[in-house]
Order: structure tokens, then C-alpha cells, then sequence
């Protein structure tokens, strides 16, 4: 495991910010899309994002 996540933080931290997971849509579902495309709902879900903040705060404290 690399000891340097910056850049999964960096990532995460955009991924957090476009889809206001932490702001305006902070209280959508976990199983609630993070969006549309022209033929549906993104797959990535705002459990995705959650779950993806969760284990990299884990992974930092160790």
C-alpha cells in the first residue's frame, strides 16, 4: 500500500465536490445516482463516494 495518497485524496476530494456529496446532496441516498447520461444514471452512486471517503480516511490513519 503506498504511503503517499495524495493523489487519491486530490481525486476524491474533485469527485466530492462535483457531485456535492458533502454539500447539497449530502443527504441523497446511498443507492441515488451522482448523475445522468443521454441513455440513464451514471453508475457511480453517492454510496460509491461515501464508501470511497471511508476507506482512504481508514487507509490514512494506519
Amino acid at each position: 500500500m503506498p504511503k503517499d495518497l495524495t493523489a487519491l485524496e486530490e481525486l476524491l476530494t474533485i469527485i466530492e465536490d462535483e457531485t456535492g456529496v458533502n454539500g447539497i446532496c449530502a443527504d441523497e441516498p446511498d443507492d441515488g445516482s451522482v448523475g445522468w447520461l443521454e441513455d440513464g444514471p451514471m453508475p457511480m452512486t453517492f454510496g460509491h463516494v461515501r464508501r470511497a471517503r471511508a476507506a482512504l480516511d481508514a487507509m490514512k490513519s494506519t
